[in-house]
């Protein structure tokens, strides 16, 4: 669930944003969010927070930090307030900025909040596949307290 905030300071910012085809992006995955939802705040990021990327293949979080991949995709509205920092570009459908409203303008700042890498208007919402089909464990284990579980496949209980 996300959630709108509304601060009466609202900075509004005429970007310059290049057309970016769904062919420049090399993979979905390169997304640390991507929201579908076309209204106001479909994603909010506020506060100190901050979106970075880093590769665990290579590494360490503090070895392998990048400030400039973390990359977020809205094909609404996209609302960074407070000092959330962005270390990476936004894509979005529509990359006007100001107070929204029914899903625009793309792009609301408030605070010191940014994104570093810019923004840049998509062409187009990129194609999600469907995930597969996931199995559920074949036992269940019912837990009360901090447990190191052996490797496997395991199912939860409502």
């Amino acid at each position: 669930m996300f959630q709108l905030r509304l601060f009466s300071t609202v900075m509004i910012l005429a970007l310059a944003a290049p057309a970016v085809s769904l062919s420049q992006i090399t993979s979905q995955l390169d997304f640390a969010v991507y929201a579908t939802g076309t209204g106001c705040g479909a994603i909010n990021i506020s506060g100190n927070a901050f979106v970075d990327s880093f590769d665990s293949s290579k590494g360490t979080y503090t070895q392998t930090k990048q400030l400039n991949d973390g990359i977020i995709g809205v094909s609404g509205n996209l609302t960074l307030s407070s000092n959330a920092v962005i270390d990476g570009p936004v894509f979005a459908l529509n990359t006007g900025t100001g107070a929204c409203v029914n899903g625009a303008p793309g792009i609301t700042l408030a605070g010191q909040a940014k994104a570093t890498g810019g923004y840049f208007q998509l062409s187009a919402v990129p194609p999600f596949p469907n995930p597969p089909t996931v199995t559920p464990g074949s036992q269940n284990y019912n837990l009360s307290a901090n447990t190191a579980l052996a490797p496997g496949s395991y199912a939860t209980s409502p």
